[in-house]
């Protein structure tokens, strides 16, 4: 469900929070298409191309979670074994305020439709997304929908040691406010995640 709004449904959402905002961003899709493999390295994994327009402001990209996170590591000069997430990432954004300071967006997005059982271990997998990384201007997120919006987040397990460990710094959030992070973090950057004392 996740996947289907994130490619129908964010560009118009964002373009929604830029209304009477000027100059208005250059929004754009960029799905990640699959290179043929080469005939000299049949045993590497497949690349993905990108082919997003340099003048892009916010460029959000589609694709499998595995594409998405090669990219992404790619783009933020990770190696190989550093991981995003515990299953690859679910979305990718990249927003550009100008030339010298372009952010990076990722993170996994999670339903839980009931409390106990697998359901709750969908909080432990989706925390391995969370980051921030101001050097390279890397904020990962954790989407979570569903119950947790009910029982609030501070009340979502009940044993001390599986409680999320919330701060400034580590951004959950329900995927409806998915549009106003990217427009704050355009129009403010590090000023939009608010890490300042006051």
């Amino acid at each position: 469900m996740f996947k289907s709004w994130y490619e129908s449904n964010l560009k118009s959402k964002i373009e929604q929070r830029f209304q009477g905002y000027t100059p208005t961003p250059k929004i754009v899709i960029t799905p990640l298409k699959k290179q043929k493999k080469s005939k000299k390295s049949p045993g590497q994994p497949p690349l993905f191309s990108e082919e997003a327009p340099a003048e892009a402001d916010i460029i959000i990209y589609t694709g499998s979670d595995k594409a998405l996170e090669e990219l992404a590591k790619r783009k933020l000069g990770l190696n190989e074994k550093e991981k995003l997430g515990t299953k690859g990432i679910d979305f990718y954004v990249l927003i550009v305020r100008n030339p010298e300071e372009i952010w990076h967006l990722t993170g996994e997005a999670k339903f839980q439709s009931d409390v106990g059982g697998n359901q709750d271990n969908q909080q432990i997998v989706a925390e391995g997304s969370v980051r921030l990384d101001l050097e390279r201007r890397h904020v990962g997120i954790m989407l979570i929908d569903g119950m947790p919006v009910v029982r609030r987040f501070d009340n979502w397990k009940e044993e001390e040691e599986l409680e999320l460990e919330l701060s400034k710094e580590k951004i959950i959030a329900s995927a409806l406010l998915l549009p106003d992070l990217i427009a704050e973090i355009y129009r403010k950057g590090e000023e939009a995640l608010g890490l300042g004392d006051g």
